[in-house]
């Protein structure tokens, strides 16, 4: 929850800074990456043993870079990294919340979420 929530204010934040310095010359962009084989999610892979799941797919860090590159080149708003097109779920996400939440479900994030947060406890009751 807080990961989605800081993400979704950063996303909005940016909306914002884009407006405030449109005529700046002044840009801002987001970067939206998905599952990295780095960072957070190589972790979180290494601690559960799950991998990402397979109708999403994972980018290697090498994309995340060219991908900021890219924003800063174009000064584009965003920019969301994924093997497979996100954005129409993204969309549909906001237009219609039930179908979004059901598109979710059949993608695996859910279950995968889920199972790392059971796996992540079970290590630390197994530690106490």
């Amino acid at each position: 929850e807080v990961y989605a929530a800081t993400k979704a204010g950063l996303i909005g934040f940016t909306g914002s800074l884009r407006a405030t310095y449109r005529k700046t010359g002044v840009g801002a962009s987001v970067i939206c990456p998905g599952f990295v084989e780095a960072g957070i999610y190589d972790r979180l892979k290494t601690k559960t043993g799950l991998n990402a799941p397979t109708l999403l797919g994972t980018s290697k860090p090498e994309a995340v870079s060219k991908a900021v590159v890219q924003a800063i080149k174009k000064n584009l708003p965003d920019i969301i990294i994924n093997p497979i097109p996100v954005r129409p779920l993204f969309a549909i996400s906001s237009i219609f919340p039930r179908i979004g939440e059901w598109l979710t479900t059949q993608t695996g994030a859910h279950d995968f979420f889920d199972q790392s947060a059971e796996r992540l406890l079970s290590k630390e009751k197994s530690a106490e």
